[in-house]
């Protein structure tokens, strides 16, 4: 399971970087600051997978997925309201944060099906 959680991480990284060289070459949105948002993105999905890879057994497994979604959430609001307060590269940034988010969200949750349906009950 820990194999898939790297290569989910690793896609994700590898379509949000696609989708930023799009956006600066073609779309016209040049940001010299997405980088750092990819990596931010790969550690905190790393550290949230690995969590929830650990706490899979427990029976509040629904509730601490729910809350690190919340948590991710969060964090991401507060790195937008840091980067709101430079005007000038405010928008382009926040175009290739949001596709980031998108894409690592996506793939988190092509990791985290499996462990869901695992922890379901079965009714019959």
């Amino acid at each position: 399971m820990l194999f898939k959680n790297f290569i989910c991480i690793l896609l994700s990284a590898f379509f949000s970087t696609g989708c930023s060289l799009v956006l600066e070459k073609f779309a016209g949105h040049p940001s010299p600051y997405w980088p750092f948002s990819i990596l931010y993105f790969l550690v905190l999905s790393f550290i949230m997978n690995l969590f929830y890879a650990y706490k899979s057994a427990s029976p509040d497994f629904t509730q601490l997925l729910l809350g690190g979604i919340v948590i991710k959430l969060l964090l991401s609001l507060v790195v937008i309201l840091v980067f709101s307060v430079r005007k000038p590269i405010f928008f382009n940034f926040s175009l290739h944060f949001i596709s980031h988010y998108v894409l690592f969200t996506i793939f988190e949750i092509r990791y985290l099906l499996p462990l869901i349906r695992k922890n379901t009950p079965n009714e019959k």
